[in-house]
């Protein structure tokens, strides 16, 4: 009969890798009968040589602890809608300052009242949408920034518009 049993050769798909068999070795000795077990994992030790001492696994980490995610307020997306639209960055971190303080150089002290009206609004400090002026955001955001760059009507409708791609609307920012 058989004297050694080679778990590799007898594999249903041959492979070299003896790390696999940590269970009986089964061999059907009669066709008409059920397997039986021939070689158990013990056996197989001393045939494939003493299983190698695992190193202690290295701590893990603890993972991170999860950052909250930083909330946008419409404001927020104004001035990125702002930055993207305004072509020259030293002219779009004036505006940006202008938006942000309500102060700064060549801009009208009624433009300041407005500028702080729309920041209180889009920031969710306020809701009193009077005190925005008789203009909407959109066309008021471009015509501050058609004024600093001396653009015709044409250009300044065409920077509202870029604008309002950008989710700069009328009465605020659309979600999304």
């Amino acid at each position: 009969m058989l004297d050694h049993f080679d778990a590799l050769r007898g594999a249903e798909f041959p492979h070299d890798n003896p790390e696999l068999f940590s269970g009986p070795g089964w061999l059907a000795v009669d066709p008409c009968g059920g397997p039986k077990a021939i070689a158990w994992a013990s056996q197989r030790d001393l045939h494939y040589g003493a299983p190698s001492v695992a190193a202690e696994p290295e701590p893990v980490a603890a993972p991170p602890e999860p950052v909250a995610p930083v909330v946008l307020t419409d404001f927020d997306r104004l001035l990125a809608a702002l930055h993207s639209v305004v072509s020259d960055p030293s002219v779009a971190a004036e505006l940006e300052r202008f938006l942000r303080t309500g102060s700064a150089a060549g801009f009208a002290p009624a433009h300041a009242l407005v500028a702080n009206a729309w920041r209180g609004l889009l920031s969710g400090e306020h809701s009193d949408l009077a005190a925005c002026g008789d203009r909407p955001l959109d066309e008021w955001v471009a015509g501050l920034v058609g004024a600093r760059f001396g653009h015709d009507a044409a250009a300044t409708a065409g920077v509202r518009r870029a604008l309002r791609k950008r989710g700069v609307a009328a009465f605020g920012m659309l979600s999304g």
